[in-house]
């Protein structure tokens, strides 16, 4: 099913960040907390799979540690505007052929959301793959 990025969950933005990042993802169901996303890494492991592949919850929409890295590494600016959101923002640009070493904007991707994680994480997804994104049936 095809979502707006603007208007992706938390559970739903998780889903499209790992899909963005490459990462190996299932959806876990078993928890008390309802689905969560897990994701193939090297580290605590959550679970095993019959592979023995080591399995992690995915949350970088709340969690720091996961969803830091990448504003880091992608989100130009960031500011709160209003009392309740935040707008996150990624520079495009490309060397210019007649300016030696100097790049141009070529254009911006702009979302928000309630929390720096959210709105950072929304902009990198529609940086991607634009303003809307597959999400399997069973997180909508």
């Amino acid at each position: 099913m095809k979502i707006k990025v603007q208007d992706l969950t938390k559970l739903q933005l998780n889903w499209a960040v790992a899909t963005s990042e490459g990462h190996p993802k299932a959806i876990d169901t078993s928890g008390l907390d309802g689905p969560v996303v897990i994701c193939g890494f090297k580290q605590k492991m959550l679970h095993s799979n019959r592979e023995g592949q080591e399995w992690i919850a995915y949350q970088p929409s709340s969690n720091w540690a996961q969803g830091g890295p990448i504003i880091e590494r992608e989100i130009t600016m960031m500011f709160k505007h209003l009392a309740d959101a935040w707008t996150a923002q990624i520079r495009h640009e490309k060397e210019h052929p007649s300016l030696v070493k100097r790049k141009v904007t070529t254009g911006w991707t702009n979302a928000s959301g309630p929390t720096p994680l959210i709105a950072a994480l929304r902009c990198f997804v529609a940086s991607k793959v634009g303003d809307e994104v597959e999400i399997p049936d069973n997180l909508a």
